[in-house]
């Protein structure tokens, strides 16, 4: 199954903030373009469509960081304010607003990367670096040859580049590695912390993270799972899973694991959708789980023939759906989650699309529209040949792996 690959992105050293956005969703401005390929230019315009930034430039990227936008000239890249204002000029190899600290770019210079003062254009870190990582709360990891470090918002060498491989902090712990092949962890003085000894080590998140001895990442948006040998330590390095286990089943496990105030249900059943069907009376509330996270919301049904439809029924309920999905929603064809829904006393294995639409009859849950929910047996509209037993075995699985790891 495809799974989501969580990119490191970790804290150190005491709050950063990072630059909001001042401008409404909808009043945003947007880029506009004049001219066909290959003389196509692009501008910015306002949200009733006056030109903010004449359409000069072979690219405009409005940031979702703040309010910034990213331009390309005939010379390089630059950032640009939604008043029409040059920040950063447009003469380097790449331009971005720095994640993880108020009011600096991220930029790469023909000498390195570095960072740039969004109000002054002042070089701040060096633009010497092979490589640069966003800042996470205080430090941002870069490479310098074959070594990395780590440096703080006014450029100073916070760790000497000592390590092979590096990614940013997370629970006061960075992921290091010393020959490129075995990692470990390190704290806030660089001083390692988790010996090197294993060939994949993930971030950690909320005190525990998933390791394997035999299997590494063939690239980083990749993973060789060929084997059941992976588990979870925490921040003393100790293992709480067995190395055991598929990645995919791991890395439910971290997000319930991660949940202080996950509770396992007694009991997880899978059952046919014809036989779930008369359960599920229609305006009558009922619980539903996230199994990636252990997060849960009440959900009314609205309707059901191959499938249901759902609500939230509270504001409340939608904002912890949507928490568990990452703060947001998707289309139609993206990753459907397990749950877990429970119905009275009993609890089944079930999916959910994340995706609002259509009909919606509860105008005070903070969404337009219902979801559409699956149990084993279940179809898309239209008799169409969806199949979403996958992620209901899913869900049941990892039910029986929590129960055989802590009952």
């Amino acid at each position: 199954m495809k799974t989501f690959l969580l990119i490191i992105v970790f804290a150190l050293l005491g709050a950063i903030f990072v630059m909001p956005t001042n401008v409404d969703a909808a009043e945003r401005p947007r880029a506009f373009s004049q001219g066909e390929w290959p003389n196509q230019r692009f501008g910015l315009e306002d949200g009733s469509g006056n030109v903010i930034i004449e359409p000069v430039f072979y690219s405009v990227d409005v940031s979702w960081r703040a309010d910034v936008v990213r331009v390309r000239g005939s010379n390089g890249w630059g950032i640009m304010n939604f008043s029409g204002e040059t920040l950063i000029p447009p003469v380097f190899i790449n331009a971005d607003v720095m994640s993880g600290i108020t009011g600096y770019a991220r930029v790469r210079s023909n000498t390195g990367w570095g960072t740039m003062s969004l109000y002054d254009g002042r070089v701040a870190v060096s633009l010497i670096y092979d490589e640069l990582t966003y800042f996470s709360q205080g430090v941002a990891a870069v490479r310098v040859g074959q070594n990395w470090g780590y440096v703080t918002p006014d450029g100073s060498m916070h760790i000497a580049p000592s390590f092979r491989g590096a990614y940013n902090f997370y629970d006061g712990l960075a992921v290091v590695s010393l020959d490129g092949e075995r990692w470990g962890a390190i704290n806030g003085c660089g001083y390692i912390v988790i010996e090197p000894a294993f060939r994949f080590l993930d971030s950690f998140n909320n005190g525990i993270a998933i390791v394997s001895e035999n299997s590494s990442f063939n690239s980083w948006w990749t993973w060789d799972e060929t084997n059941n040998n992976f588990g979870i330590i925490n921040i003393a390095g100790e293992l709480i899973v067995p190395m055991e286990f598929s990645y995919n089943d791991v890395w439910f496990l971290r997000g319930v694991m991660s949940n202080p105030s996950f509770v396992m249900p007694e009991n997880v059943e899978i059952l046919h959708w014809r036989y779930i069907r008369p359960l599920l009376r229609e305006r009558v509330p009922f619980r539903v789980t996230d199994v990636a996270t252990g997060i849960n919301w009440n959900m009314i049904s609205l309707a059901n023939s191959n499938h249901v439809d759902v609500e939230p029924v509270t504001a409340e309920d939608t904002a912890a759906f949507m928490r568990a999905n990452g703060g947001g929603w998707h289309g139609p064809t993206h990753f459907n989650r397990p749950i877990w829904v429970t119905i009275g006393d009993r609890t089944f294995a079930a999916t959910i699309i994340p995706w609002p639409h259509d009909i919606s009859t509860i105008h005070d849950n903070n969404v337009d529209g219902h979801f559409c929910m699956y149990f084993y047996g279940s179809s898309g509209n239209r008799n169409l040949e969806l199949n979403y037993n996958y992620n209901v075995f899913v869900a049941f699985e990892m039910f029986e792996i929590l129960r055989g790891l802590f009952e």
